[in-house]
């Protein structure tokens, strides 16, 4: 009988063995990291073209205007503002817009006081009127009214401020004549708010 369990004894010790020492090499598999050795000359990630396309292009700046044509473009254009921002305190607009063009009025009115003396000391002289572009819009105003009118105002107020903002940038950046150059100084931060502000109201119509 003891000559039969000896064999079946020392084969059972065998194959405990044999488990204990695949677990080890199991978990010695397992526990070691993976290690990959840093690439020779790796490139850093560059940006996708998705990322690329989310950039807003900056915005092209203006070409330089001699200093009186800077004077005569501000001119035309407080009187152009004006002039379209009368016609729209004529058919009872919302509040919003009502205190808008009331503040154009008011701005310009200032701006152009202050402009008149330097244009007659560089021998410009003044149309005080608007421009023949923005008579023709005048026009077309006036067969307006509403919601109709004052979209049609407020988006010209964004297109012509950009334009203005852009103006004044050129001459602060390639004025020749210090008054000018100190009035753009001095009235671009008016003219960047009345264009932020248009852009609100505006957003707020569409």
């Amino acid at each position: 009988m003891k000559r039969l369990l000896l064999p079946a004894l020392a084969a059972g010790l065998f194959a405990v063995g044999s488990c204990g020492s695949g677990d080890k090499a199991s978990t010695a598999s397992t526990d070691q990291p993976a290690t990959t050795p840093p690439a020779e000359n790796s490139v850093p990630p560059v940006a996708s073209n998705t990322d690329t396309a989310m950039a807003k292009p900056a915005a092209a700046p203006m070409a330089p205007v001699t200093d009186a044509e800077f004077i005569t473009k501000v001119d035309e254009g407080g009187h152009n503002e004006m002039g379209l921002s009368k016609i729209v305190l004529t058919k009872s607009p919302s509040a919003a817009v009502k205190a808008y063009a009331t503040k154009m009025i008011a701005d310009h009115t200032k701006a152009g006081a202050e402009l008149t003396p330097i244009a007659k000391a560089h021998g410009v002289k003044l149309k005080g009127m608007m421009d023949a572009e923005h008579q023709t819009i005048r026009e077309a105003m006036l067969k307006m009214s509403g919601p109709d009118l004052e979209k049609k105002y407020m988006d010209q107020m964004v297109t012509d401020h950009d334009k203005t903002v852009a103006l004044f940038q050129s001459e602060i950046a390639n004025g020749k004549q210090a008054d000018t150059k100190a009035f753009a100084s001095k009235t671009l931060p008016t003219i960047q708010q009345h264009d932020s502000m248009a852009k609100t109201d505006d957003k707020m119509k569409m």
